[in-house]
């Protein structure tokens, strides 16, 4: 996540196993995004830079050395570089792209059955789980950003994909998001 003061951009790299047929996202947002790609080696870096290291120190002087070696840690290392079928009811679509891999959809949140009944009819695969994990984001003035795969994509292509909206603040939803978790 970033901020500016007036707008959240968010980077997410998303993590699918299953048909591509059956690949969906859905993120409430609060107001209408900008959708882009990311990039996996923003990732990448952010891993690097942010998992933990061990290390043993260890006062003795290396073997051959008058005690004045000094090694680099990881840190320093890391731092230097190292499917539908219905007709879809109307209101409910405000914008749709093609984003890379995807197809992005941004849909009025203030009616979860014309919500859902939209992703049905457009092809947007539905968990069982997903209505009632949808209800406490759906309300006037509110947002939905619907993904799934193009149809020539697979399951290799997805990609990393980026947000930016007007927002005080970042957010995580975390019900909607265990509708998709893999059990830990």
């Amino acid at each position: 996540f970033a901020h500016d003061g007036t707008n959240v951009t968010m980077h997410v790299q998303v993590e699918y196993d299953g048909p591509a047929s059956q690949f969906g996202w859905l993120l409430p947002v609060p107001a209408i995004p900008e959708i882009g790609l990311s990039t996996e080696e923003l990732f990448s870096v952010l891993d690097a830079r942010t998992s933990p290291v061990h290390r043993v120190e260890d006062s003795s002087p290396p073997c051959g050395t008058d005690g004045s070696g000094q090694s680099r840690d990881a840190a320093a290392a890391i731092q230097d570089g190292g499917g539908g079928q219905a007709t879809p009811p109307e209101g409910v679509l405000i914008e749709r792209h093609f984003v890379g891999p995807y197809e992005a959809a941004v849909l009025d949140a203030s009616d979860q059955s014309k919500m859902l009944e939209w992703l049905n009819a457009s092809g947007f695969f539905i968990p069982d789980a997903l209505g009632t994990a949808v209800g406490p984001y759906v309300h006037e003035g509110a947002y939905f950003v619907a993904l799934k795969l193009q149809k020539d994509q697979q399951v290799g292509d997805i990609a990393p994909i980026s947000l930016t909206f007007e927002a005080e603040l970042p957010m995580i939803p975390l019900i909607l998001t265990r509708v998709g978790a893999t059990q830990d």
